[in-house]
């Protein structure tokens, strides 16, 4: 029986295919498409996305075809007049930029590598026709293309299938919501200016009931060309045209705008919709199976990877016998509640879209943007606008899998105390402001004993959880020695499963290290600070980036009893 049947080679069903493979899962991808996508549809890749996409080996390759984007600025025809921008540097990423990279050679790439570093390739042309599921399993009938139909018995049924879900549908789950009255014209073209916009920047240009954007996109003078009509006011749709596409850039575009070459034109609406649950026993949906929106900040694709990488590498666990089956249940806690904030913060955005295109006269506009240039250029804004649009501040605090013990305020150590593991009330606070549990964990840049600089992320790149284990910034014999102590007692309870770091100030060489057990070297306290480990602590970090537990000071009973809520 395989562990886990994939329905969709989208940008999801890929991750998810290849995540399950990395993790040690034996699953089958299907596609109802003969080949994929010719189309560029999805197009932005934000920064959190790249980083779970370098874990998984594919960045690199995705950055060097697609092309960085550094700010957002909105502009008023015809010079253009740049009203305000929204500045994406200072991003605390090994990607600080949004990649804009067409879905098509995203899907591409992640196929290649589905099938050249994991050897498996996805089945196209198969159709999933119906299924249904028991305790023990889901059994699904595929049909291929010469309709044979083919009996497929998989321990989970993961529907990555898009907007249009079977398997949302087998489950008579429904997208609950709103549809906008906005229709979107698209289309990849080239635009020639007599003013030049910057390469990197994504241009709005609002004007009198109509707003228009620009997307760069990889090639010379490429861009996205993006219209939005408000349907309610328009009597007569817009034709999807090139004409169409050159008259209203002519009108409400940069000077001597002129496009030509069109790769690709479409029209759509746009949505507002999730389901209820995320998950039925043993078939799960992700994606836009489980939840469409606004494309208002290009969020969608983002989404759904993410939710990718958030579940693989839970159910791997399951099905290699490393975890408990209850670890699934935090799937849809963690993920439901991100989909619901990504949807009103569109919809936020997507509804003041439509105010600006419902204000027909001059002045109007004047008004409104009067007023939001300022905002927009203050630092709360741009930091707010910079989280939402790397996506960094994803977080799942409330969830079962995560958890977190340390020192009540009122038992801190005694500043007169010469040995206690306890902290004092400096490191108590400076802990307390420190990554929180189900918060993605900084990268941090360290000097390595060989010379040179290592990343944390590079540290904490695979398949397994890493236990941090931090001595403090002044650590006496006893703390380095309950260290150890509580590195033996991990190591012996997950063996493999668990990576352990000693993180030292100095450079101390302890004795009797745990098997598998490494030291990283922390003189300049970099990494001590991201991780507010001014005295002995530990952090417990999983597979996909996100701090699991934390623990001040630390301590093997405590940890233990984290470890068995999440391990077998």
């Amino acid at each position: 029986m395989l562990d886990a049947l994939v329905v969709g080679a989208g940008p999801v069903g890929l991750t998810m295919g290849a995540e399950l493979t990395r993790h040690g899962a034996r699953c089958r991808v299907i596609e109802t498409v003969q080949v994929p996508s010719r189309w560029s549809k999805a197009q932005a890749i934000h920064a959190r996305t790249l980083e779970v996409l370098d874990n998984e080996g594919v960045a690199e390759e995705l950055v060097a075809w697609g092309e960085p984007v550094h700010g957002v600025s909105c502009y008023a025809p015809p010079d253009p007049e740049r009203l305000y921008r929204i500045s994406l540097e200072g991003i605390p990423s090994p990607f600080p930029y949004v990649l804009s990279l067409s879905q098509r050679e995203t899907e591409k790439t992640l196929e290649a590598q589905l099938k050249r570093i994991h050897g498996l390739g996805v089945e196209r042309q198969v159709r999933l026709d119906a299924f249904t599921q028991d305790a023990d399993g889901v059994t699904a009938m595929a049909v291929h293309a010469d309709g044979t139909r083919e009996e497929i018995r998989a321990a989970y049924l993961l529907g990555c299938d898009g907007a249009h879900s079977t398997v949302r549908e087998g489950l008579g789950f429904t997208l609950e919501g709103k549809t906008y009255p906005i229709r979107l014209l698209q289309a990849d073209l080239r635009v020639d200016t007599d003013v030049p916009l910057p390469r990197d920047e994504i241009a709005t240009f609002v004007s009198p009931g109509a707003f228009l954007v620009l997307f760069p996109m990889p090639g010379n003078s490429h861009f996205r060309v993006i219209i939005v009509e408000n349907t309610e006011s328009s009597a007569m749709p817009l034709p999807v045209t090139l004409e169409t596409f050159q008259d209203f850039v002519r009108e409400h575009g940069p000077r001597g705008a002129h496009v030509r070459d069109p790769e690709w034109m479409i029209d759509f609406r746009i949505h507002c919709r999730v389901v209820r649950r995320f998950r039925d026993g043993r078939v799960f949906l992700a994606g836009d199976a489980a939840h469409i929106h606004s494309p208002i900040g290009g969020q969608g694709m983002n989404l759904g990877i993410q939710d990718a990488c958030n579940l693989a590498w839970k159910l791997a666990l399951v099905r290699t016998g490393g975890a408990r089956e209850s670890l699934l249940d935090s799937y849809e806690i963690e993920r439901r509640p991100l989909a619901e904030a990504t949807l009103k913060g569109t919809d936020r955005a997507t509804q003041g879209m439509l105010t600006a295109l419902k204000m027909k006269r001059p002045w109007m506009i004047d008004a409104l943007t009067s007023v939001l240039t300022p905002v927009v250029q203050l630092d709360a804004v741009q930091a707010k606008a910079r989280r939402t649009l790397s996506m960094l501040g994803a977080a799942y605090r409330d969830s079962p899998a995560v958890g977190e013990d340390h020192t009540g305020r009122w038992k801190v150590r005694s500043p007169f105390a010469s040995i206690d593991a306890r902290p004092d009330l400096a490191s108590w606070r400076r802990f307390r402001e420190g990554p929180e549990p189900g918060t993605r964990v900084p990268d941090v840049v360290l000097d390595s004993l060989e010379g040179g600089a290592v990343r944390l992320f590079d540290i904490l790149r695979g398949t397994q959880h890493t236990l941090l284990l931090f001595a403090g910034v002044s650590p006496t014999e006893e703390v380095l020695q309950g260290l150890l102590h509580v590195a033996h007692v991990a190591s012996s309870r997950c063996g493999e499963r668990l990576r352990i770091h000693l993180v030292l100030p100095r450079w101390t060489l302890p004795t009797d290290l745990p098997r598998g057990t490494s030291m990283i070297l922390d003189p300049e306290g970099p990494l001590h600070r991201a991780f507010g480990a001014y005295s002995s602590c530990l952090h417990v970090v999983r597979p996909d980036g996100y701090l699991g537990y934390r623990c001040q000071p630390a301590d093997a009973e405590r940890l233990g009893a984290w470890l068995d809520r999440i391990f077998t």
